[in-house]
């Protein structure tokens, strides 16, 4: 079974039989299956926690944190069209959703699609232009393009707006460090 690192933890094996316990008294419990599916997905079983997402989505094809929740499963088993799939399909109920634009350039640009992904992150961004996370995943597609000068500037806003953000921090030194090296 896959399931068996809960074993190790008393307190996730009792959620865990109740959680399974309240899904068989109610299998079409559509709310009940998003829920577990965050359990899951807390725990780091991603397979699981799609197939409960899955089973929200069929009942409440409208519920769009079930379907983010299924596009972060899918992103993090490495399935990034998947994630686009179920990104695009979300923001047909939520268009303005900075969270799920964010989501869709994530995986655009993991397919490698960065022209892409910079402009679903300066879509997010004209909804929030102050979410460092936004402006630091635009820099990583812009590097990606060797748009250096544009990343940096991103990073910059990045840190800017959370002087704490420790991978801008990081992402900004070696783009810096990138673009003093000199040619071979």
């Amino acid at each position: 079974d896959s399931l068996k690192g809960f074993t190790a933890n008393e307190e996730l094996e009792k959620a865990l039989a109740v959680y399974q316990q309240a899904r068989t008294d109610h299998p079409d419990d559509a709310v009940l299956a998003r829920n577990f599916g965050e359990f899951f997905f807390a725990c780091n079983y991603l397979p699981q926690a799609a197939e409960q997402f899955q089973a929200t989505l069929a009942s409440l094809p409208h519920d769009t944190r079930a379907r983010q929740m299924l596009a972060k499963s899918l992103a993090e088993q490495g399935d990034a069209q998947g994630a686009e799939r179920e990104y695009r399909a979300a923001l047909l109920w939520a268009p303005d959703a900075v969270e799920l634009r964010n989501g869709l350039a994530m995986a655009l640009a993991g397919q490698g699609k960065h022209g892409e992904a910079i402009a679903a992150y300066r879509e997010a961004l004209r909804s929030n232009p102050a979410w460092p996370e936004v402006h630091f995943n635009l820099a990583r597609s812009l590097a990606a393009l060797d748009q250096k000068r544009e990343a940096v500037a991103e990073l910059g806003t990045a840190l800017k707006l959370d002087p704490a953000f420790t991978p801008a921090e990081r992402e900004l030194e070696r783009l810096r460090g990138a673009q003093t090296e000199p040619p071979p």
